[in-house]
């Protein structure tokens, strides 16, 4: 997603310093447009050796090329930022496959290379987020957070991150539901209490037939045999739903009949301390 995150065997070193350069500054806000002179007081500004204004544009074509939000040409002197195009945030957190799906997430990519840059500098943002049932409303009833993206956290239906509160607390957003613009507010993480980290916990999966166990472990890695009707596994509060999302989805593709619904043969249990597993 971040241009500095590959090093392209297509620029030289130089090419590749002034585009982190362009990168680092077009990327603190989800929108905007840009002339070539910013650009170049950018450069001048990071103290960057700044080569002719042809170079510039050259530089910025092929920034372009390799963004999908990028607008860029045709006559036209601006950069321009588009927040619309989804491409790439879909590509990156999804898989190439979700592309081509005609029902996909509503992932924008400048706000997605936003938060990562962010993250990857410890950056507060600020943004707009609406719950499920505030999603039809608009930016009207949407709430206005003030966070830094701390991780990319898994997910089966869209692009999830984990937010580093105020508080310390570590809160799970859905990148498909921020509405409009998203922008860095100046501010780091010299303000905020400690990241809560969420430690990790004995995870167990419960099933009466070993053979379905056995199918289980057969397609996932990190699942171990706890006795012939169990398998074990550790994880963190934050991804334990998402663990049984993907429990629940095997479990209805592989041992259920379309046309009825019975009750899953798998269950879970998150234990709560070493006790709880005699």
């Amino acid at each position: 997603m971040l241009f500095q995150w590959n090093i392209s065997e297509l620029t030289t070193p130089a090419r590749t310093a002034r585009l982190r350069c362009l990168e680092r500054h077009i990327r603190r806000a989800s929108d905007g447009r840009y002339k070539i002179q910013d650009y170049l007081e950018w450069l001048d500004a990071d103290l960057l050796p700044i080569p002719s204004r042809q170079t510039l544009h050259d530089d910025v074509a092929f920034y372009a090329a390799v963004c999908d939000d990028i607008d860029y040409g045709n006559g036209d002197k601006w950069l321009r930022l588009n927040p619309a195009a989804d491409r790439d945030a879909v590509r990156w957190f999804m898989g190439a496959g979700w592309e081509t799906l005609p029902v996909r997430p509503r992932l924008s990519s400048s706000v997605a290379r936003c938060l990562l840059l962010a993250q990857q500098e410890h950056r507060e943002v600020q943004l707009l987020y609406a719950k499920l049932e505030q999603l039809s409303q608009g930016i009207s009833q949407a709430e206005t957070w003030r966070v830094i993206p701390h991780h990319v956290a898994p997910g089966l239906d869209s692009a999830y991150m984990g937010m580093w509160l105020h508080s310390g607390r570590l809160a799970t957003f859905n990148l498909a539901r921020i509405i409009g613009r998203v922008a860095q507010t100046g501010e780091g993480s010299e303000r905020y209490a400690p990241a809560q980290e969420a430690a990790s916990q004995p995870y167990h999966v419960h099933c009466a037939d070993p053979a379905i166990l056995t199918q289980l472990r057969t397609q996932y890695q990190g699942l171990e045999a706890h006795g012939p009707h169990r398998l074990y596994t550790v994880t963190d509060p934050s991804t334990q739903h998402f663990l049984e999302e993907m429990l629940q989805g095997w479990t209805w593709r592989t041992t259920q009949r379309r046309d009825a619904y019975p009750p899953a043969p798998l269950s879970w249990t998150l234990l709560q301390s070493e006790e709880d597993e005699s």
